[in-house]
C-alpha cells in the first residue's frame, strides 16, 4: 500500500474538478489530464453548436476507455440531449451519475450492441517504458501503456470502431504527442481516408493530440 503522502494531490483529495463537474476520484483511476478538458470542452461545443453535428433527435454517445467517467459525465452534463454510455474493462467510476448516462463493462467492444453518434476516446497510448515518474506512477498501467509503440489498443479501437458508429457519426480520439504520423498510417490502413474524413487538432499547448473522424 503506497504512503498516503505520497499520493497524487488528486488521490489524497479524492475528487477534481473537470469542466466543472466534480469528478470522485476514490477508485484511484487515470487522473483527468487538462489536454483532455480541452478537447472534451471542443465535443461539447458541437453538440451545442447552432448548427450541431446531428441535429433535432437525442444524441448517442460512447465514452469508451471511460476511466473515471470524466469525459461522458461532463458531456451529459453539459449537453441536454446526449444519452451517453460509458465504458471501460473496468468500473473505476465513483461519481455519481445522471440518468442520461449508464456504464457497461467491456473490453473495446466486447460487450457493445449499439451504434452511436459520437464515438469519445481517451485510450492508453503510451510506449511501455516510455513513461516519466510523479502521478503516473500511482495511476493504473492499463489506463497509460499499450505496448512497444503505444498503438496497440489504438490499433484494435480504430479496426471495429467505423462499425459501432450511426451514418453521419463521428469519433474523437484523443493519442500521444508524436503519434500524429503513425495515427495517419492506421487510418489509412483501415481505410477511413476512404470512407471518411479525418482531421488532426492540437491542443492547448500547440501539441497534436486528438483527431475527429467524420462518417
Amino acid at each position: 500500500m503506497p504512503n498516503q503522502s505520497n499520493l497524487p494531490k488528486e488521490y489524497q483529495d479524492g475528487w477534481t474538478e473537470f469542466l466543472g463537474c466534480r469528478i470522485d476520484l476514490s477508485k484511484h483511476p487515470l487522473i483527468p489530464r487538462p489536454e483532455t478538458e480541452f478537447w472534451t470542452q471542443k465535443v461539447i461545443e458541437a453538440i451545442n453548436n447552432p448548427a450541431p453535428i446531428i441535429p433535432d433527435r437525442v444524441l448517442s454517445v460512447l465514452d469508451i476507455f471511460s476511466g473515471s467517467g470524466c469525459v461522458g459525465i461532463a458531456v451529459a452534463t453539459r449537453c441536454p440531449r446526449a444519452k451517453v454510455t460509458l465504458s471501460d474493462k473496468k468500473n473505476y467510476i465513483s461519481t455519481p451519475i445522471s440518468k442520461n448516462v449508464k456504464f457497461i463493462e467491456s473490453d473495446l467492444f466486447e460487450n457493445i450492441a449499439d451504434k452511436f453518434d459520437l464515438i469519445l476516446a481517451n485510450p492508453p497510448y503510451i510506449p511501455e517504458g516510455k513513461g516519466v515518474g510523479g502521478i503516473m506512477e500511482y495511476e493504473p498501467h492499463e489506463a497509460l501503456y499499450a505496448g512497444k509503440d503505444g498503438l496497440d489498443v489504438i490499433r484494435l479501437f480504430l479496426e471495429q470502431a467505423s462499425e459501432r458508429l450511426n451514418d453521419g457519426g463521428q469519433i474523437w480520439m484523443e493519442f500521444g504527442a508524436d503519434q500524429k504520423e503513425s495515427i495517419t498510417n492506421l487510418l489509412r490502413d483501415f481505410n477511413y481516408y476512404q470512407n471518411s474524413n479525418c482531421t488532426f487538432h492540437k491542443d492547448q499547448y500547440q501539441v497534436w493530440r486528438w483527431v475527429v473522424i467524420s462518417m
